[in-house]
């Protein structure tokens, strides 16, 4: 991809939630007419959300520790509001970073799925890194820009970690790239 591709010129979806729909459109097409799939969806991007809110396929629900826009106001790290198993997918993109207690969050995001369930977990990834960064003595604006790339981030993640989080977890960890999306 390149930074032409970033922003849809008719939608203004960000590549990345591009990517999601596309995804979402085969994954959902995997279920028998009728039956909805049950999905949580954090810090939802409006053009996915919309995108989501209106399949008849999906019994959407949208969730934010700060936003008042969502259907669930709700710390990713506890979700009591929700039990056991109660969702068949999650959507978590781009939140992880954000987060001083990642292991938590992940861990409720498996509580919440059904066992079964999926999900679109992502962060950003630094692919030149052996192992994930993180300094929670950075708490300055500046010194996060510097050592995270974004004044909110408290980690810049390595791939292999990343992936070692998720699993941890339980998660089952499905890579997917030019051969299932194509160019």
């Amino acid at each position: 991809l390149s930074i032409e591709n970033f922003m849809c010129p008719v939608c203004g979806a960000q590549d990345k939630a591009r990517m999601y729909a596309l995804y979402l459109s085969k994954k959902l097409e995997e279920y028998i007419p009728g039956q909805k799939v049950k999905l949580l969806h954090f810090a939802p991007e409006a053009g996915l959300e919309n995108l989501l809110k209106y399949d008849a396929r999906v019994d959407y629900r949208s969730a934010d520790l700060l936003r008042d826009n969502v259907d669930d106001r709700v710390d990713l790290t506890d979700m009591r509001i929700y039990a056991d198993c109660s969702f068949d997918a999650v959507i978590c993109s781009h939140i992880l970073e954000h987060i001083p207690s990642d292991k938590a969050a992940v861990r409720e995001l498996y509580r919440v799925l059904k066992r079964g369930g999926w999900g679109i977990v992502m962060v950003p990834i630094l692919t030149t890194l052996t192992h994930t960064f993180e300094d929670f003595t950075k708490t300055t604006e500046a010194e996060r820009i510097k050592h995270f790339g974004q004044e909110d981030h408290v980690r810049i993640y390595a791939k292999n970690d990343f992936i070692s989080l998720l699993e941890t977890a339980r998660f089952l960890v499905r890579q997917l790239g030019l051969n299932y999306f194509g160019k």
